[in-house]
């Protein structure tokens, strides 16, 4: 596995009093390509 370009570790989200996400983490790779996507205005 290639070596982690990016690493992103308990990210959360809140709207208000709703909490969207919770302690989220994500790791990339350098030879992966990802998106993250959602209409204007979805908090991304």
């Amino acid at each position: 596995m290639a070596e982690i370009a990016l690493r992103a570790k308990g990210l959360r989200k809140q709207f208000g009093g709703v909490r969207a996400v919770s302690d989220a983490s994500i790791d990339v790779h350098a030879d992966e390509v990802h998106a993250v996507i959602g209409p204007n205005g979805a908090g991304k």
